[in-house]
């Protein structure tokens, strides 16, 4: 398993765009800088991947970030702060649910 690091939104999916085939999950700030949300760019990777799973996180209250995502099959919300283990715990769910 490999770890791909994006600093905003437009990174990500220039990212997506060279490695998509290697990425089985996004985590990903509601409020990111550069003009793309975390729920933009989920949508617009939902449309190309919709089987591609998601974790999204916040540090702002619901009312600040534009509300919790309406969340998916597949979708998963945490609020900053959160213990790494609890971060790790989720991924290792995620990436584990629907498998045979």
């Amino acid at each position: 398993m490999q770890l791909l690091e994006a600093s905003n939104g437009v990174e990500a999916l220039k990212i997506w765009e060279e490695q998509s085939s290697s990425i089985a999950l996004l985590v990903t700030d509601l409020v990111m800088p550069a003009g793309v949300s975390g729920q933009q760019l989920a949508g617009r990777l939902r449309e190309l991947h919709p089987g591609l799973k998601f974790i999204f996180t916040s540090g702002y209250s619901a009312e600040i970030a534009g509300r919790q995502p309406q969340l998916r099959s597949g979708e998963n919300f945490l609020q900053k702060p959160f213990p790494p283990d609890q971060l790790l715990g989720l991924i290792r769910r995620s990436l584990d649910k629907g498998k045979g």
